[in-house]
């Protein structure tokens, strides 16, 4: 992902997080990756695919904004159309923007506002009240559980107790609250 690719390992390991955040059932069976979309070189953070044989073959896409960028939409939708396009077998599609807050959403967002309004559009903004509490209140488990054992400088091995979910919420929160002081959000 460009914005952070420990959002990439937590979606990638733990699909079902994704789905819990944004209040759908867990979806089994798709898988999360970073796709390269053949047109002007354009990076979706990430999609999560359906598997082949799924009734609901929804696509979901995930931009995780943790940088100011008026045009954000810009490049999410263009990125979005084109994948369709170029994908045609999807015919369903959501795509979900997390910032950390806000106020890193742009003003204007011109043309989007439709989309953006629309339930295919889904922004999740961390610093609010209840969203960490929310998504993780099915999954209490104790930090003290989870322990992260280096084993050398290019590999990393992570041992869960209880709930791997906890290493989620724990980088989740961690990640948020160092970006938050250092972009000053």
């Amino acid at each position: 992902m460009k914005t952070d690719s420990l959002f990439y390992r937590i979606f990638h390991d733990v699909p079902a997080l994704f789905f819990e955040l944004i209040g759908q059932p867990s979806r089994q069976g798709y898988k999360f990756k970073s796709i390269e979309v053949k047109q002007t070189a354009f990076r979706i953070d990430g999609v999560f695919l359906p598997p082949e044989d799924a009734p609901d073959s929804t696509v979901f896409f995930v931009e995780v904004q943790f940088q100011d960028d008026e045009l954000i939409y810009h490049r999410l939708f263009a990125e979005l159309f084109v994948f369709l396009q170029q994908n045609p077998q999807y015919t369903n599609w959501q795509a979900v923007v997390i910032f950390p807050s806000k106020s890193l959403e742009p003003e204007d967002v011109g043309v989007y506002s439709l989309l953006l309004e629309s339930d295919q559009v889904q922004r999740f903004y961390l610093n609010e009240q209840g969203t960490g509490a929310t998504v993780f209140s099915s999954h209490r488990t104790n930090a003290a559980d989870c322990r992260i054992q280096e084993t050398n400088p290019s590999q990393s091995q992570t041992t869960v107790g209880t709930s791997r979910t906890a290493i989620f919420a724990l980088s989740l929160f961690n990640h948020h609250r160092i970006a938050r002081d250092y972009n000053g959000v």
